[in-house]
């Protein structure tokens, strides 16, 4: 029985976490938010999921989409962006659409 319930939360467990761009796209839109425009500074990867940003020298965590992370992991940290991102006031989470380098 233990052996039966541990392995029901491990494959359970296996399954969250993961975000994915439709994900990110259908969230924004079900929220009905304002898209917020802004220069950061990317500091770097969190998790698997989401970055840290500095926004008028406050952090902020992002949950960004596994093809973002892919993107990001390439850049430098202290490097300014320009982001898109919406707050999510169901999930109180902070959501990624778009980024780029400030300046390119």
């Amino acid at each position: 029985m233990k052996r039966t319930i541990f392995v029901l939360s491990i494959t359970l467990l296996a399954g969250c976490g993961q975000i994915t761009d439709s994900t990110i796209i259908s969230s924004a839109k079900s929220t009905e938010q304002q898209n917020n425009s802004v220069e950061a500074t990317y500091i770097g990867l969190i998790d698997n999921h989401s970055i840290e940003v500095i926004i008028e020298n406050k952090p902020l965590a992002l949950q960004i989409s596994e093809k973002q992370k892919k993107q990001l992991e390439l850049f430098e940290t202290n490097k300014p962006l320009m982001i898109e991102y919406i707050h999510n006031k169901d999930t109180s989470q902070n959501i990624l659409i778009s980024f780029k380098e400030k300046g390119v």
